[in-house]
């Protein structure tokens, strides 16, 4: 008899044992997931990041997310207009789940919700990010998105190595969609991260991937939202794709478009996968740009150059001081991409006018 009775309660305490641990699992995943209550400051304050947030709420996590919105988010400055407004003014996490379903189809963002969460984790800032990974054991390829708009993304990559794995991962067949990668690509991953930036389509989902240690790794960013509409210049005269590529080639690298460079340039502007602004961008990041402009270690003359390529004047004595201190520190590439994103070059050339004083051409697409 004693046997018997010894193994059911052998198999009763292991049983107890195992809901125990589900229990302290269950919990676990709790902690974790309070760590993407938006109580941090976000690298975007976008319709594309308030949605994205959006996505990360579960039943579970419902009541967290709402206590932090009421009115814990407005004094932090974190400004989610629609989380926000969402979370405050629904009675339960049904009707919550229900006017984000209506939000997200009337801004036609039905992207897939795990795909958005995924995509709100990578833009948690680099602690948030790293005590994230650690409560939930993530190990191996690590992505943060620092910068996420209209025309850029900027993506940070480590290498988050496990107990006794090498501390570098070798990356390689690296492909991109829906944007064009400027730099090179690391051969290699380690724990100090590498920045990639990209120069966006328009209106276009980016996605990377790569293999990393043998393994494929995929980072997606969905399409901006929100962008603000400037108004083109009235003194820039409509001209045609052609005509716009060759004024942009002689404002920015001082030379004629080849044959080929103009029919793939003016293409994209017919196809409307990018704007003047962009290829104008695209052309000041250029490897060509930087050896003519960029490339004699003279941070001076590297910024009256970009003043008279982009903004089509001479530098300032206050712009160049802070610009210099910028490019300095931070590199040509993001001191470059100042130039376009300030409100004189959105005011004076908009997003389809080429540079210029005063602007020469503005693609206007033909009507249908």
């Amino acid at each position: 008899m004693l046997a018997p009775l010894k193994r059911v309660c052998g198999l009763l305490l292991r049983l107890i044992a195992v809901a125990l641990i589900g229990i302290g699992a269950n919990a676990a995943a709790a902690d974790c997931e309070k760590l993407l209550v938006a109580d941090f400051a976000l690298p975007g304050l976008d319709t594309t990041t308030d949605l994205a947030y959006l996505a990360t709420i579960t039943p579970e996590t419902f009541a967290l997310h709402k206590t932090n919105a009421t009115p814990k988010m407005k004094h932090l400055g974190v400004l989610l207009p629609i989380a926000s407004d969402l979370l405050q003014h629904a009675n339960g996490y049904e009707e919550f789940s229900r006017r984000r379903a209506q939000k997200t189809s009337e801004l036609g963002f039905d992207y897939p919700a795990a795909d958005l969460a995924a995509y709100y984790r990578r833009l948690l800032p680099a602690d948030r990010l790293s005590a994230y990974n650690a409560c939930t054991g993530v190990s191996g390829f690590v992505a943060q998105v620092v910068k996420a708009d209209r025309d850029f993304v900027e993506i940070m990559l480590s290498w988050r190595a496990s107990a006794g794995a090498p501390t570098q991962a070798p990356m390689q067949q690296f492909a991109v969609t829906g944007a064009v990668l400027i730099g090179a690509v690391p051969a290699a991953l380690q724990a100090q991260p590498a920045r990639l930036v990209f120069s966006r389509n328009l209106d276009s989902d980016l996605r990377f991937s790569a293999s990393v240690a043998a393994q494929p790794v995929a980072v997606w960013v969905p399409r901006f939202v929100g962008a603000p509409v400037f108004a083109e210049p009235a003194d820039a005269a409509c001209a045609d794709a052609g005509k716009v590529v060759r004024a942009l080639y002689r404002q920015l690298l001082g030379r004629d478009a080849r044959p080929a460079e103009l029919a793939t340039q003016a293409a994209l502007l017919k196809q409307r996968t990018n704007s003047v602004r962009q290829l104008a961008e695209r052309l000041v990041l250029s490897d060509e740009y930087q050896k003519k402009f960029a490339g004699g270690g003279e941070l001076d003359a590297t910024l009256q150059a970009l003043y008279a390529h982009v903004l089509a004047r001479e530098g300032d004595a206050k712009g160049l001081a802070a610009n210099k201190a910028h490019l300095r520190n931070a590199g040509f590439a993001a001191a470059a991409i100042t130039y376009f994103e300030n409100a004189e070059y959105q005011r004076r050339f908009g997003a389809w006018t080429v540079p210029g004083a005063p602007p020469a051409a503005r693609y206007c697409a033909p009507s249908k």
